[in-house]
């Protein structure tokens, strides 16, 4: 009898020592993530401050419309420029159309999931 005794009394000192254990783990768990919640607030609170006005936000708007307009110009200038080659090398043209559409196949099918 004794020894079941001795043997109850080790298996409630390991329990104890592992609850101990894993209570001291889940606290530095909840400190770790009050941490990590504490340094996103604050980051947070940082871009909250740092937002762009509305004055800022109307201006940016305004260079996007003009850089759009750029763009979309040169697009046309480039359009034109292909049209009128295309229409003075046909052959040359077809080439290049055709040169393209196998390097754009060859690379799909190289990415295609099997």
């Amino acid at each position: 009898m004794p020894s079941r005794v001795k043997t109850a009394e080790l298996k409630a000192k390991q329990l104890k020592a592992n609850a101990t254990t894993e209570a001291k783990n889940l606290k530095n768990q909840i400190i770790k993530h009050l941490k990590m919640g504490k340094s996103n607030l604050a980051w947070l609170e940082t871009q909250v401050k740092k937002a762009p006005s509305r004055e800022e936000l109307q201006a940016q708007w305004e260079k996007s419309k003009k850089k759009y307009s750029e763009a979309k110009t040169k697009y046309n200038d480039y359009e034109k420029k292909v049209r009128e080659y295309i229409d003075e090398n046909p052959k040359k043209a077809l080439a290049m159309a055709t040169a393209a559409v196998i390097l754009v196949g060859s690379v799909v099918t190289a990415f295609r999931k099997k």
